[in-house]
């Protein structure tokens, strides 16, 4: 993954309007994938048959993953992309560490690499303000659920906002996603001959719509995805007729920044729980996350019997 996020951010870097159509992004796509399996284990890659086909499969997948990360930009008013880019006390960070401040017991600092940081500027009441956009990509099954959020289950998304916004003077948050970067395949079996291209399309960029939460601001929404007419394929996010928008997932700037302090609030508890040596035995269960699910031990655990769980048993 993060090689692929560094000939991306290399890309960016080259073409920072990203004006490249398909056809150039295919042809940067196959160059990346082609010089990294010379090298990916003394050229395994470059071998026949299985390895073959895997190859090819990977650079199908870079090449839709690549394309769907353009568009956006494309369509919105991005004004600055930083890829793999760090927050902590490291020279080379980009943005200071998140600092907890436990006071009597000590202070806890947080350091990481976030996948993807967008700025843009948006007209906010006849000002012009600083906003940002957090982006993590993942290639399995993760969901954002405001529910794992709050019960200090899925700390990582929000804890990159905060990192990312403490590094830039008076910027505001517009929103927080997972890319999922998949290889799914499209149902096109009751789908007409001629219509199937289109129906793939489609598909491909459902899939691809960025999973979180968006400031509910007009001119936020318009900066990510300045064009669509009723449902966006790029934010959970849908247009009414009156022009106003819907969605699950729209928070209100208060609702927003209730979201950041319960974060903050459970952030604060993990800290202090490390500090003081807590370990106890609370395997976390949310709406989408279960830690006991892919456990080797789950057919001779108590826990499930005793209902010793974390978050919502």
């Amino acid at each position: 993954m993060r090689n692929f996020d560094n000939g991306v951010e290399f890309w960016f870097e080259l073409d920072t309007k990203c004006a490249a159509d398909e056809e150039e992004c295919r042809k940067r796509t196959d160059q990346f994938v082609d010089e990294f399996a010379d090298t990916y284990r003394e050229g395994v890659f470059l071998l026949e048959g299985r390895e073959k086909y895997i190859r090819s499969r990977v650079r199908e997948v870079c090449f839709r993953t690549a394309w769907m990360m353009i568009r956006p930009v494309r369509r919105g008013k991005t004004k600055a992309i930083y890829f793999e880019r760090g927050f902590g006390r490291r020279a080379d960070a980009l943005f200071p560490p998140v600092k907890i401040d436990l006071g009597s017991e000590g202070c806890v600092y947080i350091e990481g690499v976030i996948d993807r940081v967008d700025i843009f500027s948006a007209a906010m009441e006849e000002e012009e303000k600083t906003y940002i956009k957090i982006v993590d990509y993942k290639s399995g099954g993760d969901k954002f659920e405001m529910e794992d959020v709050r019960n200090g289950f899925r700390l990582q998304l929000m804890l990159y906002l905060k990192g990312a916004m403490g590094g830039i003077e008076g910027a505001y948050p517009a929103g927080v996603f997972y890319f999922k970067i998949h290889d799914d395949m499209a149902e096109v079996s009751d789908i007409p001959e001629e219509q199937v291209a289109v129906s793939v399309q489609e598909s491909m960029q459902k899939g691809a719509r960025l999973d979180g939460v968006v400031l509910a601001e007009q001119s936020v929404i318009e900066c990510i995805d300045a064009d669509f007419t009723e449902y966006s394929d790029i934010i959970p996010v849908k247009r009414k007729k009156d022009g106003s928008f819907m969605g699950s997932k729209l928070l209100s700037e208060e609702e927003f920044s209730e979201l950041i302090a319960e974060n903050d609030a459970n952030l604060e508890r993990a800290a202090s729980g490390f500090l003081a040596g807590k370990a106890d035995i609370e395997p976390m269960r949310g709406k989408s996350t279960d830690a006991c699910r892919f456990c080797g031990f789950r057919s001779i655990c108590n826990i499930q019997q005793t209902g010793l769980r974390g978050g919502n048993a």
